[in-house]
């Protein structure tokens, strides 16, 4: 990611890694069988930036003919990388906004706009609550909101100042986040942690069914959180997802989309 992103939680996971561990071919290939199994997919490119690596662009660009597919970005990249992804409807982007990357919000806005004419959809902007950001995040997400793009707060996960996060937060400071957050999913109460008070644990989740999550090397996990083995996507595709609902083995579930399944939705 470029600019750097010194908040960011996954990191130290992919330090020193390439942008992708096989060629793009071989990924294409994985998530192409996927998508015949089980497909029309929604894919979510995470973590990093994905925008930033040509290979990456190509193997989204590709899987986005037949797929719905979902990119989170900092909108930093140059806007001809737009040119790898077709203009079909299909490809979405869920934009952070990197305070430390932006001279002002305006110019944030700008940037999306700019993607926006090129004919892409872009969904909620999320910012990090990052300690040092604490005392401008109401200011922020209130200019973005007045410039019509919802906007969600994500709780810092992490070491700052010698406090690990989001268990240092103050209860002013968690109820800020957790508001906004139960806000912009329409829950009526939230924790930091779960992204609502009522956790998990013990519900039915299609998680391994609906839903599944993909490690950067090929992994395929039943949920994002520590979790079932479901096989990989690549290099020897074996995946084998769950044919219905489980039981939610996780105290701190952080996707409420799950929670929908859990809720019968």
């Amino acid at each position: 990611m470029h600019p750097a992103c010194g908040y960011c939680s996954s990191v130290g996971a992919r330090a020193g890694k390439p942008a992708l561990p096989f060629s793009p071919g071989v990924i294409l290939a994985g998530f192409t069988r996927l998508a015949a199994e089980r497909g029309p997919l929604y894919l979510s490119a995470c973590f990093g930036d994905p925008m930033s690596d040509a290979g990456t662009r190509w193997v989204l660009g590709e899987l986005a003919l037949a797929n719905k597919v979902d990119i989170v970005t900092n909108a930093r990249f140059q806007l001809r990388a737009l040119d790898d992804l077709p203009r079909n409807g299909n490809v979405t982007f869920a934009t952070s906004f990197h305070w430390h990357a932006w001279k002002s919000i305006a110019e944030f806005v700008a940037r999306r706009r700019a993607i926006e004419r090129l004919g892409y959809t872009c969904g909620t902007t999320e910012i990090c609550g990052h300690p040092d950001a604490l005392p401008h995040l109401e200011q922020w997400r209130a200019e973005l909101v007045a410039a019509g793009i919802p906007t969600s707060f994500l709780p810092f996960q992490g070491y700052h100042g010698g406090k690990a996060y989001p268990a240092a937060y103050t209860a002013a400071e968690q109820a800020m986040i957790a508001g906004v957050i139960a806000t912009n999913y329409q829950y009526a109460e939230a924790t930091v942690e779960d992204g609502i008070t009522d956790h998990p644990r013990g519900r039915q989740c299609r998680a391994g069914s609906a839903y599944c999550y993909v490690t950067w090397e090929g992994t395929v996990q039943r949920c994002c959180t520590p979790s079932e083995t479901l096989g990989s996507v690549y290099p020897a595709y074996s995946v084998r997802l769950l044919d219905g609902a489980v039981s939610c083995d996780s105290e701190t579930c952080p996707c409420p989309d799950l929670w929908r399944y859990s809720a019968g939705e």
